[in-house]
């Protein structure tokens, strides 16, 4: 009984230390990071992060710990951060009592964040490395594979845009248009995949249509009566990475 208490309770404990953490280390931590933080004031419509983080869109609805890895080769553990998509940065805050600080856009290469218990890989690539993409946002979630090792790598960019009135999504965050006014944004995923022998990485959805084809026709068969028979969904992300991850063997 008291194991499975202990077990219930770890994820608790860890937050509260890392929060702990980031908070007694909070002014060593900036001093280490004094170099890497963009004093220029680039947004002149507000230079300064609001309390309630409303001025520009963050892609994260919660700010998460994570890692970061920088361009010269050094890397920070235990960071509260998020990105904001208009800055084009990584924004660090590690009290609500310190205010936050966007760090210069092209010292970070690449983060892990920890979400629910999982670790979330984002990496950063270039727009050459993609057959067909509006780049904006360097970093792309790595969803499933290595292209390293030569595995079936499926990536996933986050892309802002305009909340629609049939809009369902929680998270609204409010920005800016280009003419300085006020609306409310949401975020949309485009997908990519590269497979043994591509040379970029080509775009998919998740859709019956477009995942049937990253496939040739007898394989993508049996991949819709595998969908039939289990009972999945062609737009559910989750099941459709594990189905690449599956049939891509």
């Amino acid at each position: 009984m008291k194991k499975l208490l202990l077990l219930l309770l770890l994820p608790l404990i860890v937050q509260t230390a890392e929060a702990q953490m980031s908070q007694s280390d909070a002014q060593a931590v900036l001093k280490k990071l004094s170099s890497k933080i963009d004093r220029s004031n680039r947004d002149k419509r507000s230079p300064d992060y609001s309390k309630g983080f409303e001025r520009t869109p963050l892609i994260f609805e919660k700010w998460h710990y994570g890692k970061l890895f920088f361009n010269d080769n050094t890397s920070m553990d235990t960071v509260r951060f998020n990105f904001d998509i208009d800055l084009n940065t990584v924004v660090v805050q590690f009290d609500e009592s310190i205010s936050p600080v966007g760090l210069k856009a092209e010292v970070v290469e690449s983060f892990i964040l920890h979400d629910q218990g999982a670790d979330r890989q984002f990496i950063r690539k270039q727009k050459e490395d993609f057959k067909d993409i509006k780049y904006r946002m360097p970093f792309f979630e790595v969803l499933t594979g290595n292209e390293a090792d030569g595995q079936p790598t499926v990536l996933k960019q986050y892309q802002k845009g305009e909340v629609s009135e049939d809009n369902k999504s929680s998270y609204k965050p409010v920005g800016f248009k280009a003419d300085g006014q006020q609306t409310v944004y949401n975020f949309r995923a485009l997908y990519f995949i590269k497979t043994e022998g591509d040379a970029v990485y080509r775009k998919f959805g998740m859709s019956k249509k477009r995942i049937l084809g990253l496939f040739d026709k007898a394989k993508g068969k049996e991949i819709s009566a595998y969908v039939k028979s289990n009972k999945l969904k062609w737009n559910d992300e989750a099941e459709m990475i594990r189905l690449i991850e599956k049939f891509y063997q």
